[in-house]
């Protein structure tokens, strides 16, 4: 199994970022060194006093510098680097990005290529297909636990955005899983598409009084898209309360369900599919 590094937590070497915490210590180191050559200072509350206008441009750069670090930090950490920075981190083990290949995509690619699977195994056969495809969008390999027939290895391919899998691809992968190297003597390993499970979200969402709608709005359609993305994996069914939940994003008191649907149940060799494009959020008026 390779550790899913989506959610995972910032190091402790990261720093939280915060302009007020940073003058108001420039602003104590201040007044005690004032305070050390025997001079009062008690205005370091007035926005006009220039020594805290003085300390107010440190500050910003003492800011711009700590989240230099943080950039600096995360270029050498391979679930927080991105673009190029990524690149070289996965290029030690002879990995390289792929034409249309995610940030997401080449760092699980990366992190099979460090598992050193054997043939065979679900991690040996799932390494051959990312090479063979970088730009999958979703793979699922099914054995005899899950099918009953015993020997036989159905790999399941879906292509990014429920859009349909390339013939070109489906022979890649055919070709990569069945060389020698690649799967035992006994495995009988094919591959074919996901059926791709279309859906629909449509939700009225109301306002808290006094609120603009309009950005709470488009925070409502942004997380449901986001949602879509996030499910689209092979035999995972797409819970109708989990999508109502996306739509409770700040400032929005109550969300109902336009689309009188149930969950969006699938077998193991189905996707689910919301065209972005098509999802509606209205505002009830209040």
């Amino acid at each position: 199994m390779i550790l899913d590094l989506s959610g995972l937590a910032a190091p402790a070497a990261i720093q939280p970022l915060a302009y007020e915490p940073v003058l108001a210590e420039l602003v104590a180191a201040a007044a005690a060194q004032f305070q050390e050559k025997g001079i009062d200072y008690d205005v370091g509350g007035l926005e006009t006093d220039p020594v805290k206008i003085v300390l107010e441009g440190f500050a910003a750069h003492e800011v711009a510098v700590r989240a230099r670090v943080n950039d600096a930090l995360k270029a050498v950490i391979p679930a927080f680097a991105k673009g190029s920075d990524l690149d070289a981190i996965v290029a030690r083990t002879g990995v390289g990005r792929a034409s249309g290949e995610s940030d997401v995509q080449l760092l699980e690619r990366y992190l099979v290529s460090l598992a050193r699977p054997s043939a065979g195994s679900v991690l040996g056969y799932r390494a051959r297909i990312l090479e063979a495809w970088p730009a999958r969008g979703d793979v699922a390999l099914l054995g005899p636990a899950v099918h009953g027939r015993r020997g036989d290895v159905d790999i399941v391919l879906a292509a990014q955005n429920g859009a349909p899998v390339p013939a070109a691809a489906i022979n890649a992968v055919q070709a990569a899983v069945s060389a020698t190297d690649a799967k035992p003597l006994t495995d009988v390993v094919s591959a074919r598409t996901a059926t791709v499970v279309p859906y629909q979200i449509r939700q009225r969402i109301r306002v808290a009084e006094g609120r603009n709608s309009g950005p709470i709005r488009d925070a409502a359609l942004s997380a449901a898209r986001t949602f879509v993305v996030d499910r689209y994996q092979i035999g995972v069914t797409i819970l109708r309360n989990a999508i109502i939940a996306t739509a409770y994003v700040p400032g929005v008191v109550a969300v109902s369900d336009l689309t009188d649907g149930g969950d969006v149940v699938l077998a193991v060799d189905e996707v689910g599919w919301c065209d972005p494009a098509s999802i509606v959020i209205e505002v009830e008026d209040t």
